[in-house]
């Protein structure tokens, strides 16, 4: 017994914080590695549908809409939402998407306004801030748009949904 308790001590020095830190790290950058290389390989089997890839949401409404929902679909069923529940919660989602996709292409042209100032033969700083306010305002808006139908959705769920679906969110956002 007195073996085991010295080589437990030895064991427990060897593993420092540092050693641990040192470990963390080196996982940590293996698995981001891990899942940077799957992430590439999905990504260029898969159709693109936004963000500086060929097109965006905001090309194809349907799309976006489509997407929300399936989205929501999937969220909905770790909570066991009824039909009637799946039901009210596509049209709030759908409705989101609606009301977002001005924004979207508002955005955009900001961004694009943005890089022409940027790019521009001498840099306009009244026009760069009037952008970013613009840009500021967009946010808001979806924002604020985005929090309601959040509300709507929650509302249509019972107590019990949303504890799960809490749950799940956070449990989520801790993997990924």
């Amino acid at each position: 017994m007195h073996s085991h308790s010295s080589r437990s001590s030895s064991f427990r020095r060897a593993f420092t914080r540092r050693a641990y830190l040192r470990m963390g790290l080196m996982s940590g950058a293996a698995m981001a590695s891990i899942a940077a290389t799957g992430c590439g390989w999905r990504e260029a089997r898969r159709p693109h549908w936004g963000g500086w890839h060929h097109g965006s949401w905001a090309d194809d409404p349907a799309a976006a809409r489509e997407h929300a929902q399936d989205v929501a679909h999937w969220a909905l069923k770790s909570v066991d939402a009824t039909a009637d529940q799946r039901a009210r919660v596509d049209g709030i989602v759908g409705r989101l998407v609606d009301d977002l996709q001005p924004l979207a292409k508002a955005h955009r042209a900001n961004r694009d306004a943005m890089v022409a100032a940027f790019t521009a033969e001498s840099i306009d700083h009244e026009e760069i801030e009037r952008v970013r306010q613009s840009d500021l305002e967009l946010a808001a808006k979806a924002y604020t748009r985005f929090t309601g139908a959040f509300t709507e959705i929650g509302e249509v769920l019972t107590r019990e949904q949303r504890l799960e679906l809490a749950a799940a969110a956070h449990n989520f956002r801790r993997w990924r």
